[in-house]
């Protein structure tokens, strides 16, 4: 399929069940193609798999960890829960963070520097989730996901802006099609944008006309994961 005739699926709604990484044995299905994601990744680093403390304190104690397959930006916010988002180099540029090791939390995390990290990485609209935990029962098919956790944003930031100044492409989540590869192989925000306007981004004048940007998108989501529990009842911790 070409690029042409895939800018009439602009939102990327193509229906296929995304693979989903079991807790118990941890490896795809044998007829699935993709990559695992970071987070399987880590699951199989050790013949025992790490226990959920030991996995909450690694990314806690990280803002970002690397692995073979890529990376994951972590954020904690002041007004409580975890800000998650997968990255690729371009994103850690962005972010200014090391594209070579992971990134770890510093010790002691001083409020101020945590909450500046959190801004900027609510410029690349990560998900919300209440806590590590909280995002695992999604991965593991434990829990239902929300409406804003089915859908994943891809934003980039053009520097010599054409008809606007923020891309945005929106997918449902896992669901992108091969020639989204092209993505992940940008060098630059510059390139980021080109190959996203190629598959039919909404441009934007600034940040905050972008939904996934604007202050109320995350309230949008604690909104969300609290009408989730009201509905099914708790979920296991």
């Amino acid at each position: 399929m070409n690029r042409a005739a895939l800018k009439s699926r602009a939102h990327f709604h193509i229906y296929t069940r995304p693979v989903i990484f079991s807790k118990h044995t941890l490896q795809a299905p044998q007829s699935a193609s993709r990559s695992p994601t970071p987070e399987a990744a880590l699951h199989r680093q050790g013949r025992t798999p790490p226990t959920p403390a030991q996995l909450q304190n690694h990314f806690l104690s990280h803002r970002v960890v690397l692995d073979s397959n890529g990376a994951i930006a972590i954020g904690l916010p002041l007004t409580g829960g975890i800000l998650i988002k997968y990255v690729n180099a371009v994103d850690l540029e962005h972010l200014r963070a090391s594209r070579k090791a992971s990134t770890a939390r510093p010790n002691p995390n001083i409020p101020s520097e945590e909450d500046e990290w959190c801004t900027k990485l609510r410029s690349l609209a990560p998900g919300w989730y209440r806590s590590i935990s909280d995002r695992y029962q999604t991965l593991n098919d434990d829990r239902p996901k929300t409406t804003t956790e089915e859908e994943q944003a891809s934003i980039g930031y053009l520097d010599s802006p054409r008809s606007g100044h923020v891309v945005v492409v929106r997918c449902v989540t896992g669901q992108m099609p091969a020639e989204w590869g092209a993505y992940n192989k940008c060098l630059t925000m510059q390139e980021r944008c080109d190959v996203m306007e190629e598959f039919g981004a909404d441009v934007y004048g600034t940040a905050d006309e972008a939904e996934e940007l604007n202050g109320r998108h995350e309230e949008k989501m604690k909104r969300e994961r609290d009408k989730l529990e009201d509905e099914y009842g708790p979920f296991e911790a």
